[in-house]
């Protein structure tokens, strides 16, 4: 109900406005009273907070912004929740019960839990309500993600993970896939599926476990992760009824790594050397990278610098070999300028990046990744699959102007890919080609395996970086706790480690 009321100010309620309202609704048959043709009569309650508190709240907020700069939000978050009364709307907010379905649906958790929804660089405010029959999502500012309340029905959700997100277990991901009408006579049933994921977080690993113990009674056995269900998908990987990427796709999965989490974005290996030749030849071994290493392992002198440092650390300071991460949020998003660049505009503060260091080429991308002492990075899912939006400018931005005079436009291709599409559709066959087969347990074992902290296989990072080195909730100074949030938001995490022993390796090799 869109409702105005003028006096001495103006003030609107917005029809989305979710939040608990300030009004209260009478009806005027029921309770014999109003003027005839007027349903109701409306009675305001309108909260205000004294201006002088308002303006010390805004000058404080003004004062972390010019000391924080660009990491201000974070700092802005802890400030208003432990200092200040403006942020009522999220501390007291209820779950709207005429939002249900039915009326019938039964309640399964004791009250609403407090949740936040998780999207690159973008966290929403939010409640949890579960009944038997939905799982309703309500975001407290819905403008942000176009309606005021979110459902899923039960039987429709077919996957349950619980995430870690900056470094503490607090997060859940589900998973949906809904029928939608087919675009047309004889579409594919493929073409009629919807699949959505949303990726949740909690106040805390308890209110997270409970939300997580209900929903996986809900859903059933078969849609609850486990380890049980990962050595299941070995085995068929093994056997050659999963294909290289399908398989390094759950795997991250189960690993902690998604879509929706930059600091933790699932993870891929780089697969090709050779970028130069006029024609790939895949069945050539000598143009594939050497699994066995790191990326910060592949060139000899490089990597004795990386090894003189870690031997000059002094004890008792953390020691690492590489100081940056193969995987973090600002690889992701300079790999997805392209095709996402409100993520560089946010991440950049309002701006594209120096031209000169973008992501511009293939070969040149690789190169840095053996000679630059900042850059170990992979690479990500997008390099194997259908979609080039991440290759080609089909934006028209304008990404600037490199100091040689050139303009950032469209990435750079080897000489033997024609195209974009073409380049995807070669890579992608390198990924599943024998070679890479017979080799790819040992990535595995460096990522995901018994090898990700080795100094012996010259494989280890930043110790904030490893699950289990930082317990963030036992953390009680703010500022420290911050700083170490900021660290892995910054650097990247490490995946959770998965195998604990050799990978095996696959019994069959598939050309596909």
């Amino acid at each position: 109900m869109p409702l105005k009321v003028v006096s001495s100010r103006i003030i609107e309620i917005p029809v989305y406005l979710q939040a608990p309202k300030p009004y209260i609704l009478h009806n005027a048959k029921d309770e014999g009273e109003g003027v005839a043709g007027q349903g109701y009569q409306a009675e305001m309650r309108i909260d205000f907070h004294d201006i002088s508190d308002f303006f010390n709240a805004l000058r404080d907020v003004y004062h972390l912004f010019n000391q924080h700069g660009s990491q201000y939000e974070d700092q802005l978050d802890v400030f208003i929740f432990q200092h200040y009364d403006f942020a009522r709307h999220v501390r007291d907010a209820q779950f709207d019960t005429t939002r249900l379905k039915k009326f019938s649906e039964k309640k399964m958790l004791p009250q609403e839990l407090k949740i936040k929804f998780i999207m690159p660089l973008v966290s929403v405010d939010g409640l949890l309500y579960l009944t038997d029959e939905r799982v309703y999502m309500q975001p407290l500012h819905p403008q942000i993600l176009g309606k005021a309340v979110l459902n899923l029905k039960i039987p429709n959700i077919k996957q349950l993970f619980k995430r870690r997100y900056t470094l503490m277990d607090v997060g859940l991901e589900i998973t949906s896939l809904s029928l939608k009408p087919a675009a047309g006579k004889g579409a594919r049933s493929e073409e009629r599926r919807k699949k959505k994921t949303f990726y949740l977080v909690f106040g805390s690993t308890q209110e997270r476990d409970l939300a997580f113990h209900q929903l996986s009674q809900l859903v059933g056995a078969d849609c609850v992760t486990t380890q049980t269900n990962l050595d299941h998908y070995t085995q068929k990987w093994r056997e050659g009824l999963l294909t290289n990427f399908d398989y390094l796709m759950l795997v991250n999965s189960y690993a902690q790594r998604s879509f929706q989490d930059l600091t933790q974005y699932p993870v891929m290996p780089w697969v090709l050397k050779d970028y130069k030749s006029p024609v790939l030849n895949l069945a050539d071994p000598n143009v594939y990278r050497d699994f066995s290493k790191p990326i910060g392992a592949m060139d000899p002198k490089r990597l004795q610098d990386f090894r003189q440092r870690y031997d000059e650390t002094p004890e008792g300071a953390d020691k690492f070999l590489y100081g940056s991460h193969y995987s973090c949020p600002g690889y992701v998003i300079g790999f997805h300028v392209r095709s996402n660049p409100q993520w560089m505009i946010k991440f950049q503060s309002g701006k594209f990046d120096n031209p000169n260091r973008m992501f511009k080429g293939i070969n040149k991308e690789w190169n840095s990744c053996n000679v630059n002492p900042t850059n170990v990075k992979e690479l990500i899912p997008e390099f194997f699959m259908e979609n080039d939006e991440h290759l080609v400018n089909h934006k028209k931005l304008d990404l600037g102007m490199r100091t040689n005079g050139k303009r950032v436009d469209d990435v750079k291709l080897p000489k033997w890919a024609s195209s974009a599409e073409d380049f995807l559709k070669k890579h992608r066959r390198a990924l599943e080609s024998p070679h890479v087969s017979a080799n790819l347990h040992k990535w595995i074992d460096l990522i995901f395996g018994y090898k990700q902290n080795s100094i012996e296989d010259d494989n280890v990072y930043h110790p904030y970086s490893y699950e289990g080195y930082l317990d963030l909730e036992k953390v009680t100074d703010v500022q420290m706790r911050k700083a170490y949030e900021t660290h892995v938001r910054e650097f990247g995490q490490t995946p959770r480690q998965l195998f604990f022993k050799q990978h095996p390796k696959r019994l069959v090799q598939v050309n596909q």
